[in-house]
């Protein structure tokens, strides 16, 4: 099962590699960061912070044992192998602060912005598909009723539900920071979610 520093971890990689890939300037931090504490950090943008929020549980779906011709698929076999006892639903909200070179308050800096939290949203859509689900989205900075401390760029949030399973015990410890060395497997829409296998 992936911690919550893994999953960020994880799209921070595949965004950073697909800006590069598009020529869009790098994050400012150079990764995807997490915590409330980076919110209100001096900083620059292009920036892009996720703020675990809370999680909701789930009772765990059970997969037919049948041994039917073909079955059970290598998928399956992999499912029964995670012994998930609950599903985990961990709810983020996403921060993306995005600027246009040069900044472009009428219009460049909200298209900048839009690419930071839609480059999010496909990286979601590459490693989780049927793992995750989106929720509304705001531009933080055009509220009326928020002070105006935002001088450089737009500021967009929206929030994401990631489904990881609870397992029956606890897996070794792996250091953060390791995950550059390692593969990321989705079992797809199935509802045992998330395999990290470290290579």
């Amino acid at each position: 099962m992936p911690g919550i520093g893994y999953l960020v971890e994880s799209i921070s990689n595949d965004v950073s590699t697909a800006l590069a890939a598009a020529g869009y300037p790098p994050l400012t931090d150079g990764k995807i960061l997490i915590g409330q504490q980076h919110i209100q950090e001096y900083s620059s943008p292009p920036k892009i912070v996720m703020v675990p929020k809370g999680s909701t549980f789930y009772e765990r779906d059970f997969y037919s044992r049948s041994q039917v011709e073909g079955y059970p698929s290598a998928e399956i076999l992999l499912q029964w192998a995670q012994r998930a006892i609950h599903q985990d639903w961990v709810r983020f909200d996403v921060h993306c602060w995005g600027v246009a070179d040069p900044p472009d308050p009428e219009g460049g800096d909200f298209d900048a912005t839009q690419v930071l939290y839609q480059a999010v949203i496909q990286s979601l859509h590459r490693l989780a598909l049927g793992s995750y689900k989106l929720g509304p989205g705001t531009w933080v900075d055009q509220n009326e009723n928020v002070a105006q401390l935002q001088k450089l760029g737009h500021w967009f949030m929206f929030s994401v539900e990631l489904f990881t399973p609870v397992l029956d015990q606890l897996l070794s410890y792996v250091p953060s920071g390791t995950i550059g060395s390692a593969t990321v497997e989705y079992t797809g829409a199935s509802t045992e979610g998330i395999v990290v296998i470290l290579t």
